[in-house]
């Protein structure tokens, strides 16, 4: 069984999580840490019927490294930018942790390019029969460069809500709220997904996100996954601009490697 794929965040990381990359995604594995040639059920448990000394084979398999490269464009009026993104992350069930960072080849305004700013972000999600919840916490550092940089520092508590049916859809709920000198914002982004192979995964959401106005944008966005190894994957993020104060569009494809 391949891994299904699960929006974290919107507008941040991306993805799934397979930790002991048994091809059962971590929200329902019932076994984790099983060796990674173990033939596994759809919970993620090994059929082989020594299943204790299988289990016990495969706990050293418990920390996992991941890196994301990608490109994000972004398109409104009077407006364009072309980035560069990294991602470094690792997992320890229930924690995952992750540094991103991005560098813009392309910016409307002064200095046209450079470094854009960095955040560090920390999960921990817990399971309820076929509901996962992820609890998580990002902190945004200026280290960008002077006109690209917002100068400031923030941080965003978030949770997500995700059901999983039987029948290869989910139904979730992302909410953060970022605290950033004065200028607070909501952001939420319900949606369905559904698993069409056991390669593609794809969802829709509507994002809702609130301006230093106080009204909010609307943004309707498309999320594929595929995997093209164990190892490799693709995501792909399209959103568009429903309200006249939203980003026209916005696009990210980014490249996932699992260590």
């Amino acid at each position: 069984m391949r891994k299904r794929a699960v929006l974290l965040a919107a507008g941040a990381l991306v993805g799934f999580q397979d930790s002991d990359l048994d091809g059962v995604p971590d929200e329902v594995d019932r076994c984790p840490d099983t060796p990674l040639l173990a033939v596994v059920d759809r919970w993620g448990c090994p059929v082989e019927r020594e299943f204790r000394d299988v289990f016990e084979r495969g706990r050293k398999k418990r920390v996992r490294y991941y890196l994301k490269l990608g490109f994000s464009h972004s398109k409104d009026k009077g407006y364009e930018s072309n980035a560069l993104t990294l991602s470094l992350a690792v997992s320890r069930k229930p924690f995952y942790a992750s540094y991103s960072t991005r560098y813009y080849a392309y910016y409307p305004y002064a200095p046209g390019e450079g470094l854009g700013d960095s955040s560090l972000y920390l999960s921990y999600r817990k399971t309820f029969s076929r509901t996962l919840s992820v609890f998580g916490f990002r902190l945004k550092l200026p280290t960008g460069r002077k006109g690209i940089s917002t100068r400031r520092v923030s941080y965003a508590p978030s949770v997500f809500l995700d059901y999983f049916s039987p029948a290869g859809w989910d139904a979730f709920l992302y909410a953060s709220y970022t605290f950033k000198a004065g200028n607070d914002a909501l952001f939420l982004s319900p949606g369905l997904g559904y698993e069409f192979t056991d390669r593609l995964y794809a969802s829709l959401s509507l994002d809702l996100s609130e301006n230093a106005s106080g009204s909010f944008e609307r943004y309707a966005t498309v999320f594929f996954m595929l995997d093209l190894t164990d190892r490799l994957y693709v995501t792909a993020t399209l959103s568009k601009g429903l309200s006249p104060d939203a980003l026209d569009r916005s696009l990210s494809v980014k490249l996932g490697v699992r260590f």
